[in-house]
């Protein structure tokens, strides 16, 4: 854990999504001017936004759309929190209300567990992926990943979405972390 400048994180990630079929999808960034630098594992946040907006590239592209797919990362420091906000958002088909309550159910296991890491595989085997399954086969393992980070860097997960309408995650992140993992209170899913 060191601190961190996440817009520069932000746009290598916008960048590698940037190269996914231009033609098909289009990538917006927005970064508030003089964001902090916030002290976390940047390898891990690297991830974390990778399996987010991977997920989303599937959902946008998952639909016979005429208009173009939209991915928006943002970041934005919330003073009254003392954090970073994190925002990934896409114009994709939603997440069905089954299996956002699902999502929900996962982050709130791994931010109450004592030991998240050492139940992660108790949890994934209770996991269905949110994936269709088509071909490959999907474990929900991304998202476990997800949750484990946010609960590492004391984190926060806010999960929106309407079907038809695309989804929303929504991460604060602490500027400063203050002890080894979890931080009483602040782990909460809407």
């Amino acid at each position: 854990f060191e601190p961190t400048n996440l817009e520069l994180l932000l746009r290598e990630v916008s960048e590698i999504l940037g190269q996914i079929a231009p033609d098909k999808m289009e990538v917006a960034l927005r970064v508030s001017p003089a964001l902090p630098r916030v002290t976390c594992h940047g390898a891990a946040l690297k991830r974390l936004l990778l399996n987010l907006t991977l997920n989303a590239v599937d959902a946008v592209f998952a639909q016979d759309r005429k208009d173009k797919g939209r991915i928006e990362l943002a970041a934005a420091h919330d003073e009254d929190h003392d954090e970073v906000g994190l925002l990934v958002r896409d114009n994709g088909p939603g997440i069905p209300e089954p299996i956002l309550d699902n999502l929900r159910e996962i982050y709130r296991q791994v931010a109450a567990s004592a030991d998240a890491l050492g139940e992660l595989q108790n949890i994934a085997e209770r996991v269905r992926s949110t994936k269709d399954q088509g071909f490959k086969e999907h474990y929900g393992l991304g998202f476990l990943f997800v949750c484990q980070t946010v609960r590492a860097h004391q984190g926060r997960l806010r999960i929106e979405s309407q079907q038809g309408h695309g989804a929303s995650f929504m991460i604060g992140l602490p500027l400063h972390r203050t002890t080894e993992f979890g931080r009483s209170g602040g782990d909460t899913v809407i």
